[in-house]
């Protein structure tokens, strides 16, 4: 798995299941849909099934990183990298 520092500021929109323990008729389970989701953060680590992404970074320090979500590649219907301007 590769590093990718200095870090991007990344959107990663991905589709999952979605699960529900109620009861219902056979009708409504089968139009359950799937569910879509937006993950907002930093792209810290990224090879040919995942992307890591964590909402937080430390700067300086031993550059820890926290809040991370890992998300399967083939479930990423979307992917867009926000651009920060230089201070």
């Amino acid at each position: 798995m590769k590093i990718k520092e200095p870090y991007s500021l990344v959107v990663i929109r991905w589709e999952d299941h979605c699960a529900n323990s109620a009861w219902e008729t056979p009708k409504e389970a089968a139009d359950a849909a799937v569910g879509i989701f937006d993950t907002v953060g930093w792209l810290v680590a990224e090879d040919r099934k995942k992307v890591v992404v964590c909402q937080c970074i430390e700067i300086g320090g031993d550059k820890l990183v926290g809040n991370r979500s890992t998300i399967i590649k083939k479930n990423i219907v979307a992917r867009h990298e926000i651009v920060m301007d230089k201070e």
